[in-house]
C-alpha cells in the first residue's frame, strides 16, 4: 500500500478496456508516490491480460465491473461504482485525509508534471473542475436535447434500424410519454438538464456526496439509462439538482486537451502540433493516443514532462 507523506493525495479513476501496455505506461508516468489508482476494466475484457498492472504499486482494480458500450448507461454505472469504492477504501485507510478524483480514461497522458498538478489541486482542496454548460447547448446538434427524444434501449453503434423503426413506431402510436424527455419532466417538472465533459476532477466532499446522494436517487438514475450518452449528462445534470453543500465549488473549465472535427462523435487522436498550441494553465491531461496510431505524440509528451 502507498504510504503518502501529508494529508493530501490525487485518486486517479481511470476507464480502461483495452491496451494494458499503454494503461501501465500512463499509471507509470503519474506515480509520484501521492496517488492512488482504481482502474475499471470493462465487463467484457479478460482481466488476466492486466495482470502486471496489478502488481503495481498503488494500483487497485473495480470489483464491481459493468459493460461500459459506447452511448450506453454502464459508463455512468461504472462511474458509480468506482467512486463507492474509492469512498469506502479512503474512509478505512486514509480516513484524515483530503483528496481529488481524477477521472481519466485509458487513452489519456498527462500535459503538466505531477508536481505541477499536485500543487494546483492540493491549493484548490473544496474546488472541483467540470466544464459544463446548461441545455440547449449550441455546440450540440439540436442543442443536445435530442439525446432525450428518443428511447435508446438497445446498443446504438450496433443496431440504428431498430432505434429508428422502434421510436418511429412510438411517434406513429403517440406513445410519446415513454420518451425519457417526457418521463424525466413528468417526475421532476423543475429540473434543470445540463452537459458536461466527462473527464472532470472532483473535490472529495463533492465525490462523497455524488455518492452518499445518489443512493437515495434510484427513480432519477433509472431515467437515464434509455438516454443516449448519458456519462456526458448524468453527473453534471444529478450536482446541478440534487447537491446541496453550500460549499461546492465547481471551477467550469476543460481540464483535458480534447479535439472534436466535423460531427464525428468520437475525439480526434492529437498531433504534436496540438499539444504545441495548447497554452491553458488548467488543461493537465489530454485524450486520446494511440502508440500505433499518434506515437510521435506520445513520445514528445514524455520529453516535456
Amino acid at each position: 500500500m502507498v504510504k503518502i507523506n501529508g494529508m493530501y493525495s490525487k485518486v486517479y479513476f481511470i476507464l480502461a478496456h483495452k491496451k494494458p501496455a499503454q494503461l501501465k505506461e500512463l499509471i507509470t508516468l503519474l506515480q509520484d508516490g501521492k496517488s492512488f489508482f482504481f482502474i475499471h476494466l470493462d465487463k467484457n475484457v479478460d482481466i488476466h491480460l492486466f495482470e502486471s498492472i496489478q502488481q503495481m504499486e498503488g494500483c487497485y482494480f473495480i470489483k464491481k465491473r459493468e459493460q461500459s458500450r459506447w452511448g450506453g448507461f454502464g459508463i455512468v454505472q461504472a462511474t458509480l461504482n468506482g467512486m463507492m469504492e474509492i469512498q469506502n477504501f479512503m474512509k478505512a485507510n486514509h480516513g484524515t485525509e483530503n483528496y481529488h478524483c481524477i477521472l481519466l480514461s485509458g487513452e489519456d497522458l498527462p500535459l503538466k508534471t505531477n508536481t505541477e498538478i499536485h500543487n494546483l489541486l492540493e491549493n484548490k482542496l473544496e474546488t472541483s473542475f467540470i466544464h459544463h454548460w446548461k441545455l440547449p447547448y449550441k455546440k450540440w446538434w439540436n442543442g443536445g436535447l435530442f439525446r432525450f427524444e428518443s428511447l435508446y434501449i438497445f446498443d446504438y453503434n450496433k443496431h440504428p434500424k431498430v432505434h429508428y423503426w422502434l421510436n418511429k413506431t412510438i411517434r406513429k402510436l403517440k406513445l410519446d410519454f415513454l420518451f425519457p424527455i417526457n418521463r424525466i419532466k413528468k417526475k421532476y417538472p423543475d429540473l434543470e438538464l445540463f452537459g458536461s465533459s466527462q473527464w472532470m476532477i472532483l473535490s472529495k466532499s463533492l465525490m462523497e456526496s455524488i455518492v452518499d446522494e445518489s443512493i437515495g436517487n434510484q427513480q432519477f438514475k433509472k431515467l437515464f439509462k434509455q438516454v443516449l450518452l448519458p456519462d456526458e449528462l448524468y453527473i453534471i445534470t444529478f450536482i446541478q439538482n440534487f447537491i446541496k453543500i453550500k460549499c461546492v465549488f465547481i471551477e467550469n473549465s476543460p481540464t483535458h486537451l480534447i479535439i472534436f472535427k466535423g460531427v464525428n462523435p468520437n475525439p480526434q487522436y492529437l498531433s504534436v502540433e496540438d499539444i504545441k498550441n495548447n497554452n491553458s494553465e488548467m488543461t493537465l491531461f489530454a485524450r486520446k493516443f494511440d502508440n500505433d496510431i499518434n506515437g510521435d505524440a506520445v513520445a514528445y509528451i514524455q520529453t516535456i514532462i
